[in-house]
């Protein structure tokens, strides 16, 4: 594991390419399912409160004009060349990581901070999808199949 010396990511590490492909298709074969539905099946935490992550995806998703199709839509185009680093759950310490990602979203630079929670049926966890608020390093952005 390469751990990443920014202060913003102290705890995060980079993930073998193959984990990072594995995540993806999980990712991918749970929300184009046929079953699948955006309701209960995908969530995105959204608040109110000023400075909390909910908040930033809540002002994101407002001023992108943005719904849970259209990040669905952004999940789905995701590949390891927008893969940034692995963190854990500092919550839920047993739980899954979280897989970093970073893509442009109406020319805007967009965090996405998203795992797949096993709870009855799979699920896909979405925490954070709000403007990037740093450069954000893409180990595997020049890699080619």
């Amino acid at each position: 594991m390469l751990m990443l010396g920014c202060e913003a990511m102290a705890l995060g590490y980079i993930e073998p390419l193959e984990n990072v492909i594995s995540f993806i298709n999980e990712m991918k074969s749970i929300i184009c399912r046929d079953d699948f539905i955006a309701k209960t099946d995908f969530l995105i935490i959204r608040s109110s409160t000023p400075g909390t992550t909910g908040h930033k995806n809540t002002m994101t998703l407002t001023s992108l004009k943005l719904n849970e199709m259209d990040v669905i839509n952004v999940l789905k185009a995701l590949t390891e060349h927008n893969y940034c680093e692995t963190v854990p759950d500092l919550q839920y310490p047993t739980g899954p990581p979280f897989y970093i990602f970073n893509t442009t979203v109406n020319k805007k630079d967009i965090y996405i901070k998203i795992n797949i929670l096993t709870h009855n049926n799979k699920r896909v966890f979405t925490l954070a999808f709000h403007f990037a608020e740093y450069k954000m390093d893409k180990p595997y952005q020049d890699w080619k199949k």
